[in-house]
């Protein structure tokens, strides 16, 4: 009995090739979804890290500090792109004097494009930049 049986599974492989071809499909969309995904969080960092350099030479260039935090702030956000910022997710550090470093940084979440079940909606990034204090 049990020969026969083996003698049947073999000559019945014709469902074999679907099933073969829909794991294969699977696993080969999840792979496209993550280099989709990973390239939208290198983007995501990159600009981030632009938009910190915008408000660190904003930063640098000003005369009143005070004043010029929600000026750089806001530069920040524009040059963003796609981020959300919560109140305190921007940091600016004005040099102590000149020649000392003045930094921004900047924490945002971005949102994925593409996002399901056992991938996260959203990531959160950091980017900064920094730059010597002028006169």
């Amino acid at each position: 009995m049990n020969i026969s049986l083996y003698k049947w599974f073999k000559k019945s492989d014709s469902g074999w090739s679907l099933v073969r071809s829909a794991i294969i499909i699977a696993v080969l969309v999840f792979f496209v979804i993550g280099i989709i995904n990973l390239g939208w969080v290198l983007n995501g960092y990159l600009t981030l890290n632009n938009a910190a350099r915008t408000g660190v030479t904003i930063a640098v260039k000003s005369r009143d500090k005070p004043a010029a935090l929600d000026e750089i702030k806001e530069a920040v956000k524009d040059h963003a792109g796609n981020f959300t910022f919560a109140d305190d997710a921007i940091e600016v550090n004005f040099a102590d004097e000149i020649g000392g470093e003045t930094e921004v940084t900047a924490t945002g979440e971005l949102d994925l494009p593409v996002s399901f079940s056992p991938l996260p909606e959203s990531v959160t990034l950091q980017g900064s930049a920094a730059m010597p204090q002028e006169k």
